[in-house]
């Protein structure tokens, strides 16, 4: 039990050492397309989660300075949580909607699904590191926390909009390009 116990907590402070250094990581930063690069992700969930009713509100066509990858990973992070809420909570539809527009000097980019919802009480503590409501053991409790950092690093921030029962709206907004 001592070497379990052991080999957890070096695997609990790597983790956490990596999250933390997330401000250490250099981006390649190249003008993207926001909406063309939503939209290639968006097939990419409709063939993996088919189950999943996946829409996108286009409204504009909008750029921002971005590191594909990182960025993709964001998003990665972000629709897996969706998923994992809409799997618990299993509506009779499940649904995950996109939306992107451009207000001010920010893109802003929706994700919206009708899963569980958070609450108030909990909202406050999503982008901790290692903080779940999920079994640890199917969950680490660091995807909103990588998803969150990788947005700040991008001169971003997130808003969270959520009632609990009826789902959660994550808004990214990055600084605008046009």
């Amino acid at each position: 039990l001592q070497k379990i116990s052991d080999q957890c907590r070096a695997a609990c402070q790597h983790l956490t050492a990596m999250t933390n250094n997330m401000t250490r990581v250099r981006l390649v930063m190249k003008k993207e397309n926001v909406l063309l690069l939503l939209d290639r992700l968006i097939l990419e969930y409709k063939e993996k989660y088919p189950e999943i009713n996946f829409k996108y509100n286009k409204k504009t066509t909008t750029y921002a300075m971005i590191d594909e990858e990182y960025f993709k990973e964001a998003v990665n992070q972000l629709v897996q949580n969706s998923v994992d809420a809409l799997l618990e909570k299993n509506p009779p539809q499940k649904i995950i909607e996109f939306a992107n527009s451009n207000v001010n000097q920010w893109v802003i980019i929706s994700l919206s699904d009708n899963g569980g919802g958070i609450s108030q009480k909990e909202l406050g503590k999503i982008f901790m590191p290692f903080y779940s409501t999920k079994p640890k053991k199917t969950n680490w409790g660091y995807g909103l926390s990588i998803f969150h950092s990788i947005i700040r690093l991008h001169d971003g921030h997130v808003s969270v909009d959520s009632e609990l029962g009826h789902g959660t709206t994550f808004s990214i907004f990055l600084p605008n390009l046009q």
